[in-house]
């Protein structure tokens, strides 16, 4: 509530869910940057230099060249991106424990929470 503000970040569920989300995609643009960085700079100069001889432009040099030689680091980037977003745990864990309202909650912060629960029940019975 600093300078009459009142923000609700982590009590809404639309705002909650969005922050989470750029988070982790904060942190991880970089790393899914730099294999883009490399895919662009295994492009051979010469295969460039042969589509402007043809008459390609940037677009165009973009789109029938680089693009299509860019699809394996797009792919992986794309498989490494998706094994992050069923696996994410941290960051609901730590700055929301799965609210408000269940909002936040990865499968993966279920299963536990769900462990965790039966754990302590076991342990209740067993006494």
């Amino acid at each position: 509530d600093h300078f009459n503000l009142k923000i609700s970040w982590f009590t809404d569920k639309k705002a909650a869910f969005c922050i989470i989300v750029g988070i982790v995609v904060w942190k991880c643009c970089g790393y899914y940057a730099m294999f883009f960085l490399s895919a662009l700079q295994g492009i051979s100069e010469e295969i460039l230099e042969a589509a402007s001889l043809d008459g390609a432009t940037g677009m165009r040099q973009f789109f029938c060249i680089k693009l299509p030689l860019m699809l394996p680091s797009i792919s992986s980037v794309t498989a490494l991106a998706a094994g992050l977003a069923l696996g994410i745990y941290t960051e609901p864990y730590l700055l929301t424990s799965g609210g408000p309202s269940g909002a936040t909650t990865s499968w993966i912060l279920l299963l536990l929470i769900l462990d965790l629960d039966m754990e302590l029940q076991w342990r209740f019975y067993m006494q």
